[in-house]
């Protein structure tokens, strides 16, 4: 366990220096965005979108201006997640799945991953979950997986990422690290 933990930190350590991340590296190629998005949150100048579930005609919107890929944290079993798979593939847009179900998916494993997710994905990106409360809680808690990150840097790190209902959560796990 002790050599996960250090390879989480290190990967996260690494990906902060990623636009996924550190919010920087501007694309003065891209469109402006106007499709908009629950909860909708921009980063990266706009290449990574965060939030809750979209629509159809919101993915449809998002394949217009140019995103490729979705990055989705339901479950299976939560409404839309076959159809939203389905319209990615019609619309041309990478889909890929990481089921975060509820507070027993918020660990720094799911964190790690989501990361390795954000990483490999080609072009421009939408990362979501229901309301974007999971987004945020995995980014809370790669943050906080950095060494001198306290509890409330990660926190607020992730409130400003969509963390709301699972800080309680977020917060046992940093402060057990």
């Amino acid at each position: 366990m002790r050599s996960s933990v250090t390879l989480l930190t290190l990967l996260v350590a690494l990906l902060l220096a990623t636009p996924a991340l550190a919010d920087v590296a501007p694309r003065p190629d891209r469109q402006p965005i106007t499709p908009t998005l629950k909860n909708m949150i921009l980063l990266d100048d706009g290449a990574l979108v965060l939030g809750g579930v979209p629509t159809p005609e919101e993915l449809a919107d998002f394949a217009q201006v140019g995103f490729t890929t979705i990055i989705d944290l339901r479950t299976s079993k939560e409404p839309g997640w076959e159809a939203e798979r389905d319209a990615a593939k019609v619309l041309g847009m990478s889909w890929l799945s990481l089921p975060v179900s509820g507070t027993d998916g918020i660990t720094f494993e799911n964190a790690a991953a989501m990361l390795e997710l954000l990483e490999g994905a080609k072009g421009s990106t939408i990362l979501h979950c229901g309301s974007g409360n999971r987004v945020g809680a995995l980014f809370a808690l790669a943050v906080g997986a950095i060494p001198g990150t306290s509890v409330d840097e990660a926190i607020a790190y992730g409130k400003a990422r969509g963390l709301t209902r699972l800080e309680p959560k977020v917060r046992e796990l940093l402060e057990a690290r």
